[in-house]
């Protein structure tokens, strides 16, 4: 992913032009980000 990210500063091989390893596993990632905060959210929140 940082390798992905690293991309982006570079004009000629930016998030406009995605290699052809494809971006997917970039979507997964953001994909668990995503579920780990929803539930981190939903533990520590306040259930009164």
């Amino acid at each position: 992913m940082a390798q992905r990210l690293a991309a982006m500063l570079d004009a000629h091989n930016g998030p406009w032009n995605p290699t052809t390893t494809g971006w997917d596993d970039v979507d997964a990632d953001a994909r668990r980000l995503r579920a780990d905060l929803d539930a981190l959210r939903v533990r520590f929140s306040d259930h009164r």
